[in-house]
């Protein structure tokens, strides 16, 4: 907790006028958003809707009901959620529909040869349906070749994460796709562990 506190003071000093990606974990999340987030979020400065908790899917939440009151309470303040790494840990369908996340992050095994793959295709298919009824923005992660990333563009995911350049805590670049042609696209900077 206190790496976010420290990150939250540095992203807002910085003057970074992008979103903030953070990942917690279900139980961290409950433990600290009654009382220690919004305090950390006051004394940093930082607007909460320029914030996005990443839920990490690894771990499963000791009292998923607490996790549902939690993720009501930080959209009442603006903070948006993310879940991280969907499809590869313990992410199910309800999680998705009772939290209702901004974004979902597609986890990167679906996404890896993908143009070659024709099950993953009718699986991230399936999760673009979705979220499309959802209304939540998919986020692919591990983009690996050009292929790739054309076929995620084709099917209406709107960003994605390059490998190489999502790694660990770094600064990233997270893609979204103008529409226009294969490699063409806009480039946002933002920071956070996400690869």
């Amino acid at each position: 907790l206190k790496c976010v506190d420290v990150i939250l003071t540095h992203w807002f000093v910085a003057g970074h006028s992008g979103t903030l990606f953070v990942n917690l974990s279900a139980d961290a999340l409950v433990r600290v958003t009654a009382t220690v987030l919004p305090r950390m979020l006051a004394s940093s400065g930082v607007d909460p809707r320029k914030l996005v908790i990443e839920l990490t899917e690894h771990d499963r939440p000791t009292d998923p009901q607490a996790l549902v009151r939690t993720v009501k309470a930080l959209s009442a303040t603006g903070v948006r959620l993310a879940l991280d790494d969907f499809g590869g840990g313990h992410s199910n369908l309800r999680r998705w529909a009772e939290l209702k996340p901004q974004f979902v992050k597609l986890d990167k095994f679906f996404t890896r040869d993908l143009a070659g793959n024709m099950e993953n295709f009718e699986m991230v298919r399936a999760v673009v349906a979705m979220s499309e009824a959802f209304g939540t923005a998919l986020v692919a992660e591990g983009i690996e070749s050009g292929d790739d990333l054309r076929t995620l563009r084709d099917l209406g995911v709107a960003f994605g994460c390059l490998v190489g350049s999502c790694a660990g805590f770094r600064t990233s670049r997270t893609v979204a796709y103008d529409g226009r042609n294969d490699n063409r696209c806009r480039s946002g900077r933002r920071c956070g562990g996400v690869g």
